[in-house]
């Protein structure tokens, strides 16, 4: 076997592991999210529109609070496992993590009277401290999972995540039954939930206590994190300043309408960001290798195909996912333009994806805070004027618009690392022809035989995402049902096609 037929052969193991063994952790995170989403239908009717938005307007808050407490660790502790002697280096990054996110905390709480009459929330309410709590307790379990997944403790793990799933909304469910129907009752079950997490998590991490001499490591993984802190923290502000706005302007009714169509259009956004936690670790692991370039391409091109199939399912499906998930009174016929545009912002936060992987790779963590800075000021500025004059569908325009913004930023920065993989063609009509069907998906007529053509083709657009799937996946691991993995490989797209042709190159 040739050298380069080796590195052919090593590129396609290493993706065919970050949909293999990697999917596994996958698809326990996104099954764990899927049950505790279904939740919203009944938090809709149990708190109404207005305690149903204050609820999104803590979360806001919370996502905000989320970026500022966590200094990027998770990121920090996944690259350093992959360096020598990792294991001791990030058990005292995650304990770092819980020093850094007490004393947040304890700044945050005891200012909040200030910020949050700031804001437009009020003199600090119940719901609000009860976020940052969250907050501080989320910031946490990410450094800790970092650690527990690169360490592929699949069991930990998912245990970790049920509780800051299911268990979590099983909470905030229960206590609004019980208690007030309140937003301050979902809200602490909410963050009961995720105590319940950082327990297992910080169990599973065994965090260490950092000693004079690692204050040099500490230092260089702090610059490293540190410096996606800000965009981070601007990727908060542009997902949570638009909730804000509509708060300020429109009221907490509206906030809730908007908060229900983002949660259906943005299921995508949660994907992504699962796919980040689960595959950067693989991706750090071979930062030196030749065949790095090679995955870069396969796993961006699976990950592309991934985003459009699930975008157009979600953007077909939405008038019949907001007629269960919420009562007449939240207007659901009117919400199918926000959910169309939420819906159609996975496909280019799929690609920025992939750069931001990229940059990282390249220690460029700093351009993708200027690329996420730079966006979230757009949103922040455009939300001011337009949510005023076109509401929530303005709002949400703001929102695809920005993120296309920032993805164009992201190629720019990682243009110049020249190590971005070029794109196929079909590809780049995939991804364009995608995103159009889920904005003009919101023009169909809400009718009986527009309903059946669109749940037909939701139902096309979720046998292609299967199928992709299966064939990351590979046939030989279903068993007896290998065989219905087959006969759907055809029907795939597959980022593997990419290896194959950089091997016969």
């Amino acid at each position: 076997m040739t050298t380069e037929q080796a590195h052919t052969e090593t590129s396609v193991q290493a993706v065919r592991g970050m949909f293999g063994r990697d999917s596994i952790y996958l698809g326990l995170w996104a099954g764990q999210t899927v049950v505790a989403t279904v939740i919203t239908p009944v938090a809709t009717r149990l708190l109404g529109p207005r305690e149903f938005g204050q609820v999104y307007a803590a979360i806001a808050v919370m996502q905000v609070m989320v970026a500022i407490a966590s200094f990027s660790l998770q990121t920090a502790v996944q690259r350093a496992f992959a360096e020598e002697n990792g294991e001791a280096k990030a058990r005292r990054l995650v304990m770092l993590s819980v020093l850094l996110a007490t004393a947040t905390f304890l700044i945050a709480y005891a200012t909040g009277p200030v910020w949050s009459r700031g804001v437009g929330l009020g003199d600090f309410p119940l719901p609000v401290k009860y976020a940052v709590a969250w907050a501080a307790t989320t910031a946490v379990s990410n450094a800790a999972l970092g650690l527990v997944r690169s360490r592929d403790q699949l069991w930990w793990f998912a245990l970790a995540g049920l509780m800051q799933s299911i268990v979590a909304a099983g909470l905030a469910i229960g206590l609004v039954l019980v208690g007030h129907r309140n937003a301050g009752d979902y809200l602490l079950g909410e963050l009961l939930g995720q105590v319940l997490c950082v327990a297992v998590a910080l169990f599973a991490a065994r965090p260490a206590l950092p000693s004079r001499s690692d204050i040099p490591m500490l230092v260089d993984a702090l610059r490293y994190s540190a410096a996606l802190a800000p965009g981070l923290l601007a990727g908060f502000v542009m997902d949570g300043s638009d909730r804000i706005v509509i708060h300020g302007d429109l009221g907490p009714s509206a906030v809730a309408k908007f908060a229900v169509a983002r949660n259906i259009g943005g299921f995508i956004t949660i994907f992504l960001i699962m796919l980040e936690v689960v595959w950067m670790p693989r991706l750090y692991a071979l930062r030196d290798n030749p065949i790095l370039g090679v995955v870069l391409r396969a796993s961006r091109s699976g990950l592309l195909v991934l985003s459009v199939c699930l975008s157009v399912a979600v953007a077909m499906a939405s008038p019949v996912i907001l007629w269960a998930w919420v009562p007449r009174s939240f207007d659901p016929d009117h919400l199918l333009l926000v959910t169309a545009l939420i819906a159609a912002m996975g496909v280019p936060l799929a690609a920025g994806q992939s750069f931001v992987q990229v940059l990282l790779l390249a220690n460029r963590s700093a351009s993708v805070s200027v690329a996420m800075i730079g966006s979230a000021v757009m949103n922040l500025a455009l939300n001011l004027i337009v949510v005023p004059r076109y509401g929530i569908d303005g709002a949400a325009a703001v929102t695809l618009f920005s993120y296309t913004a920032q993805t164009v930023a992201l190629w720019y920065f990682a243009l110049g690392t020249g190590n971005l993989p070029s794109v196929r063609p079909s590809l780049l009509a995939l991804i364009v022809g995608g995103a159009a069907i889920c904005i003009v998906s919101s023009a169909i007529p809400v009718d009986a035989v527009a309903v059946i053509v669109r749940l037909l083709i939701t139902a096309v657009a979720t046998m292609l995402f299967s199928a992709q799937l299966l064939t990351f996946v590979g046939a030989q691991k279903f068993g007896r049902y290998s065989r219905l993995a087959d006969s759907l490989r055809h029907l795939a797209i597959s980022p593997l096609i990419d290896v194959d042709q950089q091997g016969e190159g």
